[in-house]
């Protein structure tokens, strides 16, 4: 492996894990990477911020920014519905939520350029893409996607000796099918490929990776939250923290202490009340 600063680095086995990032949406936007620039603008004074992109990431990101910068008015634009992904009562809660903290919700609202929002700061939630520009330039094969081709080890199929994971690569498992990029997928193929190199390293035949969801999570601000179990990638028994599910998800559910759930009140913040850690049904 050659260094920009002209070193050269012999290896036996890689990990590549360079993950994804947003793609490029010019500088009209802010986005995860240049959250310090959106800091700043924040301080700077009050106005209107649109978040663009109805999935995990855009709902986190405007809970987060609604509940930190009151003195904002918040949007969330979505081309289709926001928290698609999700139960009915996961997506309900995550409604009732957002709009507890002011969050003004706009669904079927498709945006090709942040030039076309009109808003005083526009924060991009969508298009991610994988860090593979190394990859493609190293002769590496990839998916239509941009995404590094493995085999059942997590091995590169044109690489053997190269093992990509994380949001970079393509992986499919039996049990859940092509993975999406996330820390659920991340934190389970690093894991399997450091298994691999050592089974490798041991003259043992690595085992493939068998990886299926269970949990999904999603941060509603600092006080609540929202996890479903999963059979496969179906959202099943749903939990929330800190703020009660509306009353459709409410056919059974028992009360635990909200400091159960793990999430510490930052500075200055009051714990939720006790009491309103909830487990709904098993339908969402």
């Amino acid at each position: 492996m050659d260094t920009d600063d002209g070193r050269r680095l012999p290896y036996d086995r890689l990990v590549y894990a360079l993950g994804s990032r947003t793609a490029d949406v010019g500088e009209r936007a802010f986005t995860v990477e240049s959250a310090a620039g959106l800091h700043k603008r924040l301080l700077d004074g009050p106005g209107e911020l649109a978040v663009v992109g109805g999935g995990l990431t855009g709902i986190e990101l405007a809970a987060e920014l609604a509940e930190s910068h009151r003195d904002w008015r918040v949007r969330l634009l979505s081309t289709g519905e926001v928290g698609g992904g999700l139960s009915p009562g996961g997506r309900a809660h995550v409604r009732t939520v957002l709009t507890a903290l002011g969050v003004r919700i706009e669904e079927g609202h498709r945006v090709a350029d942040p030039a076309d929002v009109d808003a005083d700061t526009v924060v991009w939630a969508a298009s991610m893409t994988a860090n593979t520009q190394l990859a493609e330039d190293a002769g590496l094969a990839l998916d239509p996607a941009g995404r590094i081709l493995v085999d059942a080890d997590l091995r590169s199929v044109s690489r053997p000796g190269i093992y990509p994971v994380g949001d970079a690569a393509a992986i499919t498992s039996p049990l859940a099918g092509p993975l999406r990029m996330a820390c659920a997928t991340a934190l389970p193929t690093a894991s399997h490929a450091a298994s691999a190199i050592i089974a490798e390293a041991r003259g043992r035949q690595p085992k493939p990776l068998a990886f299926r969801y269970v949990l999904q999570c999603v941060s509603l601000g600092r006080g609540t939250g929202w996890s479903s179990s999963c059979a496969r990638t179906t959202p099943r028994a749903i939990w929330s923290c800190g703020v009660p599910p509306p009353p459709a998800s409410r056919s059974r559910w028992c009360a635990r202490p909200s400091a159960s759930c793990g999430w510490p009140p930052a500075p200055g913040r009051r714990r939720p009340p006790p009491g309103h850690a909830l487990m709904g049904d098993q339908n969402g």
